[in-house]
């Protein structure tokens, strides 16, 4: 009898292996999955499909007279392809977004706008279109029958979306059916009458519905770079209130950093980062990975350089499977993301990272994705830091120092930040380093040009004078340490947590173009009016110590909501200049402020001030950006200020630093705490003000 069982036990453990071996044999790997799906075809024959109507959400293609044909990805079917004459049709009903519409769709297409019953419709012909879904059925379409392949318009078609500076194709089905296809995502291409547009409807990231228009910026192809850029025509939630942004997929919570520059543009990066899910269960992690960067120069073209993912291994060092190509990456991961469940990955970056703007005596790896990142409000992250440079450069990153060492020939530089950020910029260059600690707080200035201690002391002084003022408004500052870089020309744009940028030049966007000698010298002869100047050198200074608060603590929500964290940081840095300089001068800058504001009249509300892009025209659009983020935001606060009264408001500023503090803000959260310090109806008006028409306030 036992005899028995055993065979029995043996048996079955020998089909069982069989059966594991079948599935290890069947099962596709990653990067066949990759190559398969990156070699999509046309079935060989089409079908006819006169009023063939395909729908997706507020899209509507409808093709009057052509052909249709099956897309598939091997065997498997994963689209169709339209070929003929047709109409597109989209529908904007959410009247928060109906003058950024208008605006966007006038500037950027050719397409039609009217009204259907208090919605805007975008419509326009076609000539075929690329429609693919994951997560939902594809529509039906005729049987098949025996027509001519449509091979050849399919291939000019792929030709002609393959240049988008956009997540790939590729990339979003890879997710989405690393995702179990949880939720539908139906990206579609048309090559409409003189418009490439691009829809999609994504329920697993962004949760939004969008329709884009694709564009060559014509400057930037002069210069070489002929990637389509993708400007945003209708933009709606899914399943979301719009003030609300979409709850975050995955979260980047920590990020080792080990920078290696040997000279020249090389460099080699190691970021070992730990990654948990929010919601959902990804199998494949998208993320924003630089793989080509085009650097402006003298000679007023672009240098493209590029860099690799050459390794991504997991925590015991595993290689894992990845695509990386132009700026975005995807890593299957060994087992799906679960929230609660921590994943720590490594990986191995190598190429011409570094950037010397304009060929200044430094380099600067910034805010483009030199590291993996995912999205803006999917990363809240602490960081470890170890820069290796060459002398005679010094090597300079935020946060609070560990180590800063001579080893050979080289510099060593170790910081940490144990407070959540959301960007990290490293840069090193011929620096001068001046600082003093005091009172708990080191503030550390340096220069490029050269020693220059009475100025860089006077930049130390301003700068602990500065913060200590905001912390009467805002609360104990936010960091121990504070670094004040002088950089050549423009600035980098992220928020760093203990790290102020103070450009000697400015940039073509400036509105008084006045160049500071080298080290921050006061000109002779009369007091410098930089606290009033829109780029000026002390309204810098104050503005870049503001959003230690508002930027680095209170973060941006993401998109259109990071307002916030701007306007807050320019009206605080404009409190300055009424406490600290004159009343005079605050007159001035809110006048300055009205000024600018007038031009973005009937373009968008505040919150959608992302919304605002032209492609024939990118210098307009960085001026009405800049005119609704910051003009009308810091207009929006200084109204509430004088509604509130000045103690009122001040509690409003270091409530919402205490709620808030480490955490992102929307402008949903802010309305919450003015609840709470005010009203609920004066929360109702700043919410409605934030989101209403551009030209119903602040004229």
């Amino acid at each position: 009898m036992n005899e028995i069982v055993a065979r029995r036990a043996a048996s079955a453990l020998l089909c069982l292996l069989w059966l594991l071996h079948a599935d290890v044999a069947v099962a596709e790997s990653f990067r066949e999955k990759v190559a398969r799906w990156d070699a999509l075809a046309v079935e060989a024959a089409s079908r006819p499909a006169d009023d063939l109507v395909l729908t997706s959400g507020r899209l509507t293609l409808e093709l009057k007279k052509g052909r249709v044909a099956e897309v598939r990805a091997g065997e498997e079917v994963v689209g169709l392809f339209v070929s003929g004459t047709g109409t597109l049709r989209y529908r904007s009903d959410d009247p928060s977004e109906r003058d950024a519409v208008r605006w966007a769709t006038r500037k950027n297409t050719g397409l039609r706008l009217s009204e259907e019953e208090g919605a805007l419709v975008l419509s326009t012909r076609f000539t075929d279109a690329l429609w693919v879904s994951a997560g939902t059925p594809l529509p039906g379409i005729p049987a098949p029958a025996a027509e001519a392949s449509l091979a050849s318009s399919f291939a000019k078609h792929r030709a002609r979306f393959d240049n988008l500076a956009a997540r790939p194709l590729l990339h979003q089905l890879l997710h989405a059916r690393g995702s179990g296809d949880a939720a539908p995502v139906v990206p579609v291409e048309v090559n409409a009458a003189g418009d490439d547009l691009v829809y999609l409807l994504d329920g697993l990231v962004s949760r939004s519905e969008r329709l884009s228009a694709a564009h060559v910026i014509p400057a930037l192809r002069t210069a070489g770079d002929d990637r389509k850029l993708l400007a945003v025509l209708s933009d709606t939630p899914l399943g979301r209130d719009r003030r609300e942004p979409a709850p975050p997929e995955v979260f980047l919570t920590h990020v080792d950093l080990s920078v290696a520059a040997s000279g020249g543009s090389l460099a080699t990066v190691e970021a070992t980062e730990t990654f948990e899910a929010a919601s959902g269960k990804p199998g494949v992690l998208l993320l924003h990975q630089k793989g080509t960067f085009f650097r402006p120069r003298n000679t007023g073209n672009l240098l493209k350089q590029e860099a690799r993912v050459t390794a991504v291994r997991d925590a015991a060092g595993g290689a894992l499977e990845f695509d990386h190509r132009d700026d975005f990456l995807a890593v299957a991961l060994p087992s799906p993301l679960v929230p609660g469940r921590p994943v720590t990955l490594r990986f191995e970056i190598e190429g011409d990272l570094l950037h010397r703007p304009f060929g200044a005596s430094y380099w600067l790896l910034g805010n483009e994705a030199w590291f993996p990142r995912p999205g803006e409000r999917e990363r809240a992250f602490t960081v470890r830091s170890r820069v290796r440079v060459k002398r005679p450069f010094t090597p300079l990153a935020p946060g609070t120092t560990v180590r800063r060492a001579e080893e050979g020939d080289e510099q060593v530089l170790e910081t940490r930040i144990d407070k959540p950020v959301t960007a990290f910029s490293v840069l090193a260059g011929r620096f001068s380093l001046e600082e003093e600690a005091r009172d708990g707080l080191t503030v550390r200035a340096a220069t490029y040009a050269g020693p220059n201690t009475i100025s860089q002391r006077n930049i130390l002084e301003a700068a602990r004078k500065m913060t200590v003022h905001l912390a009467g408004y805002l609360g104990n500052a936010p960091f121990d340490e504070i670094t004040v870089v002088q950089l050549d020309r423009a600035a980098p744009d992220p928020v760093l947590s203990g790290f102020v940028f103070l450009p000697t030049r400015f940039d073509f966007a400036s509105i008084h173009p006045e160049p500071l000698p080298a080290g921050f010298d006061y000109p002779s002869g009369g007091t410098p009016r930089w606290f009033v100047m829109k780029n000026g050198v002390s309204r810098r200074l104050a503005r870049g110590l503001a959003e230690q608060w508002w930027g680095a603590s209170v973060r941006s929500a993401g998109g259109g909501e990071s307002w916030v964290p701007k306007a807050f940081s320019d009206y605080l840095a404009g409190l300055l200049v009424r406490d600290l300089h004159s009343e005079i001068d605050w007159t001035l800058l809110r006048s300055m402020w009205k000024k600018d504001a007038r031009a973005s009249r009937r373009v968008a509300p505040v919150a959608l001030w992302d919304r605002v892009f032209a492609f024939d025209d990118v210098g307009r659009s960085i001026q009405l950006q800049d005119s609704l983020v910051a003009a009308r935001g810091p207009l929006l606060l200084d109204g509430l200020r004088e509604e509130l009264g000045e103690e009122r408001f001040r509690t409003l500023l270091a409530a919402v630093q205490k709620t808030f503090a480490g955490r992102r803000a929307s402008t949903g959260d802010v309305a919450r705490v003015l609840a709470a310090v005010s009203s609920r109806e004066t929360a109702n008006a700043f919410e409605s003000r934030v989101w209403e028409r551009a030209a119903d306030w602040a004229r």
